[in-house]
Formats: C-alpha cells, sequence, structure tokens
C-alpha cells in the first residue's frame, strides 16, 4: 500500500499537495492525478515502444520465410516482442491524462497511436535502400533550402544588419524601420 504524506507547496497560495513515497512497485500504481513523474514514465514507455516495434518490424521483414516455415527462433522473437509491446501499452494506459481537454485529442489513447507507429514502420521498413537514398538527398536539398532561406531573410538578421537592437514591446513606442513586410 502507498504512503501519502501532505507537503506545503512552495507557491504563494501555500495548498497542500500529496506527494507520492517512492516505491519499488510503485509503477503498477501510478497516482489519480498527472504529474512531472507520470509524464516521465508515458516518455520513456513510449520510446521504448517505439525501439519494440522497429524490433518487431525488422524481425517481421527480414524472418518472413522462417515464419511462414514456422521456424522456432523467428515465432520466439515475434513472440517476445508482441509481449514486451502489450506490456507497455498496458503499463501506458494505466497512467493518468491530462483532464484539461485540448481542441484536438487522439482517440482509442494509446493504442491507435501504437497502432499507427506500427503499420507505419513496417511499411518503411518493405523500403528499398535506393528509396531511402533517394528520401535522403531530397530531405538535404530541402533543408538547405529551407535554411538557407530562413537564415537569408530572418528578421533578427535585418536587425543586425541596421544595427537595431531595439525589441518591439506593446510599452515601447516602435521603430517602423526595423520590421518590414515584403509583398510578393
Amino acid at each position: 500500500m502507498e504512503e501519502y504524506q501532505y507537503q506545503a507547496c512552495p507557491s504563494e497560495d501555500s495548498d497542500l499537495q500529496i506527494k507520492e513515497s517512492n516505491s519499488k512497485l510503485g509503477f503498477l500504481k501510478p497516482p489519480s492525478s498527472p504529474n512531472s513523474v507520470t509524464s516521465q514514465r508515458v516518455t520513456i514507455l513510449t520510446i521504448s515502444s517505439v525501439v519494440c516495434v522497429i524490433a518487431l518490424c525488422v524481425t517481421l521483414t527480414q524472418a518472413i520465410d522462417a515464419l511462414v516455415n514456422v521456424e522456432a527462433w523467428s515465432v520466439v522473437l515475434v513472440c517476445i516482442f508482441s509481449f514486451i509491446l502489450v506490456l507497455i501499452l498496458a503499463f501506458i494506459w494505466i497512467h493518468p491524462q491530462n483532464p484539461l481537454k485540448a481542441s484536438f485529442m487522439v482517440p482509442f489513447l494509446p493504442v491507435l497511436p501504437l497502432l499507427s507507429t506500427l503499420i507505419n514502420v513496417y511499411l518503411m521498413v518493405q523500403l528499398s535502400p535506393a528509396t531511402w537514398l533517394r528520401y535522403a538527398i531530397w530531405m538535404l536539398i530541402g533543408l538547405v533550402i529551407y535554411f538557407g532561406y530562413g537564415i537569408r531573410n530572418s528578421v533578427q538578421r535585418k536587425r543586425l544588419k541596421l544595427d537595431k537592437n531595439n525589441i518591439e514591446t506593446v510599452s515601447s513606442k516602435t521603430d517602423m524601420n526595423i520590421i518590414k513586410e515584403e509583398r510578393f
């Protein structure tokens, strides 16, 4: 059974905050409301699930003939990775979610994101090396254009060129020469 200790919060309201004591099996019974610890745990579990999905997809792709022939090593690997994924999914599921509603929230959390990741990574693993090479070249060209244009035409660079380091705020007067809109 978990122990909860009341400690004064350093905020101005000096509200009381429930602090969970550390235990060896604390991850099996997370607190009822989200906090930084649960956020960190879910982040680690999410990264672990992506690594496991990649391992499962590579195994499925490379050992497809062995799986068709029901060779023990391939079946065991697929079962281990699948079990780990289900276990990670369960651990993510028991953690509390933020009660505040955002403008968009993913439905069927955490099943749908994990399933989407599994499908997309499996399709990516199926691509040929030549496709990955073309993708890398086009990404490099796109990044060079993006950052080259952005650095050359940034507002910060224009400020430095004009040697005007005034930052426009609501309470200060503005110098209209600092920020100019370009019309196309």
